[in-house]
């Protein structure tokens, strides 16, 4: 694979996305063969993109395994970009390319699997350099939710359970609104910002000494989106804690932090408090699809937490 075939893919346009084209593509099997070549496709330009990306990055040995993935990956799928040729897609009604195809994405997965983790490692190592910026890649699930009131239960308790592993007690979640609210979403998405915001939620009543006072999840559905607020009475934040908690790496964790200061990177042993990474990858996933991640606090009081979830099937907002 030459670098001038990089390049290439590096500057077409990207397609965009809705949720659901993924449903579409995924629910009728007789539209794999016509869809796998767009697929196709959009997987090389992607990951050209990306290659392009961390090519402007800070040299780093993580940021240089992330290129070196990413190339890999990019030359594997185009050393079989001729079975995707017409003459060879009409020969079986395209039965060879899906099946190759297939086999190609099986083993590109697991190296795409540890790509977040080994981003995370190269911001932490470029910090200074980096200022704390990032990016996200979409999650490789594409599984639909069309109930929420069974995933902020199911969140609830995932929440609940390493709160008690970590700090032998967990809050009560109370669960109250349109408790019947349907719509279609990543599901990845949701279960992520969920756990990490009542997580955080949990960790920051349990500070204040008492167990007592409930979290509540509200959840409101109208016309054009649905928002889970989510509200605990943990001591709320500043102004500049609230705006630094939205940074990469920014984490409560002393643990992590004496690393940075020495330089060093691994991953935190408290399930509470992980790299600084939750609430800002939480946002970027909220926004995915034209949603939105927003905390505001009092305080000496509380913290509210909205996460809101459009109805409108847009288009992807971040790729």
């Amino acid at each position: 694979m030459g670098l001038q075939e990089l390049l290439l893919f590096s500057g077409k346009q990207l397609h965009l996305f809705r949720v659901s084209d993924f449903l579409l593509f995924g629910k009728d099997p007789g539209m794999y063969k016509s869809i796998a070549p767009v697929i196709y496709n959009e997987l090389c330009q992607r990951l050209a993109h990306q290659s392009k990306m961390l090519k402007n990055m800070p040299s780093s040995r993580p940021i240089q395994q992330l290129l070196t993935m990413q190339i890999d990956s990019f030359r594997q799928l185009r050393e079989i970009k001729h079975c995707f040729e017409i003459s060879k897609m009409e020969e079986d009604g395209g039965n060879s390319t899906l099946k190759l195809f297939l086999s190609c994405l099986k083993q590109i997965q697991p190296r795409q699997a540890t790509l977040l983790e080994t981003l995370m490692e190269a911001v932490a190592e470029n910090r200074r350099v980096l200022n704390t910026s990032c990016f996200s890649t979409p999650p490789l699930t594409k599984q639909a939710v069309d109930q929420l009131l069974q995933v902020v239960k199911e969140q609830a308790q995932h929440a609940t359970y390493v709160c008690e592993r970590a700090l032998s007690s967990a809050p009560q979640v109370t669960i109250h609104g349109d408790v019947n609210a349907r719509g279609t979403f990543v599901s990845s998405h949701v279960h992520y910002v969920l756990f990490e915001v009542l997580k955080n939620a949990m960790q920051a009543t349990l500070r204040t000494g008492n167990e007592a006072l409930p979290i509540e999840v509200r959840i409101t559905e109208g016309r054009t989106e649905i928002a889970i607020v989510i509200c605990d009475q943990g001591g709320g934040m500043s102004r500049q804690h609230m705006r630094e908690c939205l940074q990469y790496l920014f984490t409560s964790s002393e643990v992590f932090n004496r690393l940075q200061m020495q330089q060093s990177y691994q991953p935190p042993s408290d399930p509470l408090t992980g790299i600084g990474t939750g609430i800002p990858v939480s946002r970027l996933y909220a926004q995915h699809f034209g949603g939105d991640l927003v905390h505001t606090s009092q305080e000496g009081y509380g913290t509210q937490v909205t996460f809101y979830i459009s109805k409108l099937d847009p288009l992807e907002c971040i790729y």
